[in-house]
């Protein structure tokens, strides 16, 4: 393995590392678009919002995606130990997403 995919492969590491596992509830058609685009779109506001646990609070499916943790901002927080947390997508209103699939 030369120097540069040396690189490459630790950079890869690094990212995958930082990520974390999110669920986001939305409408079936919703969750397929997600699903074929990897891109979690907001509708109307600036951010979109993610959950540590299933839940259906906003639509009847669920997404799991890998997101960077550092775009997490904490919203809620339950006894239960579920933390919902909002990230800013700003006036672009879309984030990229991995590895996006309905549970």
């Amino acid at each position: 393995m030369n120097t540069r995919n040396l690189k490459q492969l630790i950079a890869s590491l690094r990212e995958a590392s930082s990520s974390v596992w999110v669920y986001h509830s939305t409408s079936p058609q919703a969750a397929k678009q997600i699903v074929a685009t990897q891109m979690l779109v907001s509708k109307a506001e600036p951010d979109v919002y993610v959950s540590s646990v299933p839940q259906t609070a906003y639509g009847s499916a669920i997404i799991k995606m890998q997101i960077p943790e550092k775009l997490l901002i904490l919203d809620d927080e339950f006894p239960d130990g579920r933390m919902d947390y909002r990230i800013h997508v700003g006036r672009n209103k879309q984030l990229k997403v991995r590895g996006a699939r309905i549970v």
